[in-house]
């Protein structure tokens, strides 16, 4: 899965917005999902992951 090892970012029709692809650990979501919102980031979507075979 290419997002364990770097986001996927691809611009948006818009042209002024990036939507960002990524899979992180759940127990770093809450500092992360701060840090995102301070830096402008909206419409964060949480899914859960039921099993990862690498």
């Amino acid at each position: 899965m290419p997002a364990l090892e770097s986001p996927s970012v691809a611009r948006l029709a818009r042209g002024d917005m990036y939507e960002v692809f990524s899979v992180v650990d759940e127990d770093d979501l809450p500092d992360l999902v701060m840090k995102l919102k301070a830096a402008g980031a909206k419409d964060l979507v949480v899914v859960p992951l039921d099993k990862l075979i690498k």
